[in-house]
This record gives structure tokens, C-alpha cells and sequence, in this order.
């Protein structure tokens, strides 16, 4: 909950408790008031205007939450308004009217008066309105949708208009069914599991603390007057929640982008060149090819001025992915095989990754059998390093059991096998991969074996890459802390 949230419950709930505006001598007594409505209800009755009814039960000790002013009476909801009383009219009435008012048209926690009409063809019976009424939700009433209606209207019967009688003023009332205790009242006594409605017994039963009209303006006035101030409070906090959530992203994006860009750390002349190392990764790789272990492919094309994204340090050199890594892609046993999944192997999604960190268990597992028809028995081993490519790009981790994964991800494997190498892809992929020429998916972006081969990497020497991991090391995690 926010200071806003905090401070708007404590305004509504020490307005209701009579602790928000003095109560003043020539206020008068509510009990007077009472009498002005009993006599209003008992001439509406005569003239054939309200149903008479059954008395409401009177107030017990029991029932009443907190203390309110001398001068305040508690009274129930029924016998104040009329809540729930004969508004309702078929839809042949209402053929002509231009606008239906319905329960989404009322903004969540807003209390603004109404703004957005929306012409609609009338379809079942609806409630009738009137200007100065009280407008409450009451399905799913945690919503907190009430408003008070600007004109004459129909709303659906999701809708429960009313007003009180005896001049009792409808933003008191308004207040009151949104304040913390009425809210919290409301909301046990509702009905229904996946749509919670307030019925109308429940409703007029509820006990309203009533001052008298000259307070009840008083009041309104005074939280008229704070509520202004706790939105511009509640926009500020928004505001600030957004900066901390979105800042420290950008500052780690910002180091991340300085580090492939040499600024974070100082060239050495005693680093030597990566011209050097990519010779000795040249060389493993033939090695490789060789020996067998590695299939000879077509030569990569060579890095244009016009792919490079920004400059380098002159002891640095551009690479493609391909140049200095082997990596294979996984693979899903198909799921109608139920004899392919099992508990025998640990298979991997992306789900099951978290930037930058050890994987050391999975969602799901694969049996024996599907191990050895989808993977004949071939694993990526513990300490390899894994990237998603499809939908989520660019998510690194490192493996810390024998497993296997799926078709959105990678095993990486660099031909040098230095643990510096991998060390610094751990750090630089996510941004890298960026660069890559993704294509849309249904669910996002993905890249392909293609995009992946042709993925630009800047590398440094290797003791530079140890000074750029050690560094990332020390800032980075100062980016988590200032969310």
C-alpha cells in the first residue's frame, strides 16, 4: 500500500469518526434531522410515493465500531436513503434513451463524476437515475465504484442509485460507503465466489455515523479539500515507483554497454593484442576440425565497416559469434509421448533460468527413454554456459548439473575453453544478442542459427576481459539495490 493509499483510508475513516472538522454549537443535534426525515418518509407514505415497511431493528451496543460526537447519531443505511427502493423499469421505457450507464464506466477507486458516455441499445430492465444521486457498484463492491450522477440517467442493475432523504448531503454519503470501516463491512458481507455482490437486506442494514447537515458540509468540504493533495502525493509515488523500477535497468544496460565499449576498464600494453587471441582460437578450431571433433563449415563473411556499432579500443577486435564459439541447440521430446518424460533427466526451459546464475534443478525431467531417442544420451555438462535465443533473447546461465534443454536455448561451448572467455559471454550476451537480426514470433522476437553465426562481439584480451568481469562484478549488483 502507498503513503497515498495510507493517508486517503486515515482522511475517509477520521471523517466518519467525526475527527476530521470541529463540531460546532449551532450545528444542532442530528436527532433533529432524524425528525425531519421520519415526518418526510411518513408524508410519502401518505401520498403514495414509498411503500410503508417494516421497521429496521434498532441499533445494538454490540454493532456500533468506534465512538462518534455527541451530536451524531448512529441510524441504519435503510432508514436514511432510499437504497434499493423501486427504481428499477423495463426496457420498453427506456427505448429512447441515448445512453445506458454501465458498471465498467465507473473508474476503479475514482471518484469522479461520470465523463464518458457511451450510446447503447437497451436490453434487459435497468435502474433509473437522477441528478445528485448515488451511484454504487454493488458486484464485486472492493472496486470501490461509487460516483455521484452529473444528469439524469439509466444504469444497469450491477448499479444501486439512491440518495438520502432529509437534504442529507449524497458526497457525505459518498464518503461514507468508500470509507475503510463501510469498505471493510461491505465487503464480509458479500455473496457469491467468483463475482461477490452486496445484497440489498445486508445494504440497508449497514449503520451510518450521521452528523448533522452543517457538519456534514463541513466535512465534504475538508476532504474536497485534502483529496486534491493526496493525488498529487499518490502521482509522485507513481512517478518515483517508475524511476526506481525502470533507473536501475538503464544504469546496468549504461555499464554493460561501457564495458563492451572498453570504458570501463584500462587498456594495458602488457595485455597484448586480441588479434593474438583470436589466432589462438583460429587454431583450436582448426585443431578441432582435424581431429574430428568438429565439422568443417563455410567460411563466415567478413565484418563491413557499416555492421560495426560503435568504436572499440585499437588492442580490441570485432568477431563474429561463430568465430569463437561452437554451440548446439536442444530439443522437446514431444509431449503426447508420455513415455519420453519422466524423472531420469533434468531438461531445461526457459523458465528454469535466471540471468547470470547457477541452474542446479529444473521444472521438468525427461525419462531414460527420452533421453535416449530425442538426445541420443548427449548432455551439456555441468559448467556450460546456456543462452535463450527465441522470445526471451539473450538470457544467460550457467549450468551446475549434467542436463539438457530445449530448442530456445543454447549451449555454449568457445574453442579456446578458457574460463575467462566464458566469464565475459556470461556478462556481454544479453546485450549483444540485441544486435542480432531477430524475426517476429507470435509471442515476441527470436533470432535463428543464422542471426546467431552472424552475431557481432567486441573482444578484448583476455586480462582485460578479467578486469571488465571483475568490474561488472562490483557494479552490477549495486544496480539491484537501487530499485
Amino acid at each position: 500500500m502507498t503513503i497515498a493509499d495510507t493517508l486517503r483510508k486515515s482522511v475517509l475513516q477520521a471523517a466518519i469518526q467525526g475527527k476530521l472538522t470541529a463540531q460546532l454549537p449551532e450545528d444542532g443535534h442530528t436527532a433533529d434531522l432524524l425528525a425531519e426525515i421520519k415526518a418526510e418518509k411518513a408524508k410519502l407514505i401518505k401520498e403514495g410515493k414509498l411503500k410503508k415497511e417494516k421497521p429496521f431493528p434498532e441499533i445494538t451496543e454490540d454493532e456500533i465500531p468506534f465512538e462518534i460526537p455527541e451530536n451524531w447519531v448512529w441510524c441504519r443505511l435503510g432508514d436514511i436513503t432510499d437504497y434499493g427502493i423501486g427504481k428499477q423499469v423495463d426496457k420498453k421505457n427506456i427505448a429512447q434513451v441515448s445512453w445506458i450507464l454501465e458498471l465498467e464506466d465507473i473508474e476503479k477507486g475514482k471518484l469522479q463524476l461520470i465523463d464518458k458516455r457511451k450510446d447503447r441499445i437497451p436490453g434487459s430492465s435497468k435502474n433509473r437515475f437522477y441528478s445528485e444521486d448515488i451511484l454504487y457498484g454493488k458486484l464485486r463492491p472492493y472496486l470501490k465504484k461509487a460516483v455521484i450522477a452529473d444528469e439524469d440517467g439509466f444504469c444497469t442493475t450491477e448499479i444501486i442509485p439512491f440518495r438520502g432523504y432529509g437534504n442529507i448531503l449524497s458526497k457525505y454519503l459518498l464518503y461514507f460507503m468508500v470509507s475503510p470501516w463501510t469498505d471493510h463491512t461491505i465487503n464480509s458481507l458479500t455473496y457469491g465466489m467468483d463475482m461477490p455482490r452486496l445484497g440489498t437486506k445486508d445494504a440497508v442494514n449497514l449503520i451510518v455515523p450521521l452528523p448533522p447537515l452543517s457538519e456534514q458540509q463541513r466535512i465534504v468540504e475538508k476532504i474536497e479539500e485534502i483529496l486534491p493533495e493526496i493525488e498529487k502525493l499518490e502521482k509522485n509515488e507513481t512517478q518515483l515507483k517508475s524511476i526506481q523500477t525502470v533507473f536501475p535497468a538503464k544504469m546496468k544496460n549504461s555499464i554493460l554497454q561501457h564495458a563492451i565499449q572498453g570504458k570501463l576498464t584500462e587498456q594495458l600494453p602488457s595485455d597484448g593484442d586480441a588479434n593474438e587471441l583470436l589466432t589462438q582460437i583460429k587454431a583450436e578450431k582448426a585443431k578441432l576440425i582435424k581431429e574430428g571433433k568438429l565439422k568443417k563449415e563455410k567460411p563466415l563473411p567478413p565484418i563491413s565497416a557499416d555492421e560495426i556499432p560503435f568504436e572499440i579500443p585499437e588492442n580490441w577486435v570485432w568477431c563474429r559469434f561463430k568465430d569463437l564459439v561452437n554451440y548446439s541447440m536442444g530439443k522437446t521430446p514431444p509431449r503426447g509421448e508420455i513415455e519420453l518424460w519422466g524423472k531420469d533427466f533434468p531438461w531445461i526451459s526457459i523458465s528454469d533460468m535466471v540471468e547470470g546464475a547457477l541452474i542446479s534443478s529444473t521444472k521438468e525431467r525427461i525419462s531414460d527413454k527420452g533421453f535416449q531417442k530425442t538426445f541420443k544420451r548427449n548432455f551439456s555438462p555441468k559448467g556450460t554456459l546456456i543462452m535463450s535465443f527465441k522470445l526471451t533473447i539473450g538470457r544467460v546461465s550457467v549450468l551446475n548439473i549434467d542436463a539438457v534443454h530445449n530448442e530456445a536455448i543454447i549451449s555454449i561451448f568457445p574453442y579456446l575453453g578458457k574460463t575467462q572467455i566464458d566469464n565475459y559471454f556470461k556478462k556481454i550476451l544479453p546485450v549483444t544478442t540485441q544486435w542480432g537480426k531477430s524475426k517476429d514470433a507470435i509471442k515476441g522476437k527470436t533470432l535463428n542459427s543464422k542471426s546467431l553465426d552472424l552475431m557481432l562481439i567486441p573482444l578484448p584480451p583476455l586480462s582485460e576481459q578479467e578486469r571488465i568481469v571483475e568490474k561488472l562484478e562490483e557494479l552490477l549488483p549495486l544496480c539491484e539495490g537501487l530499485g
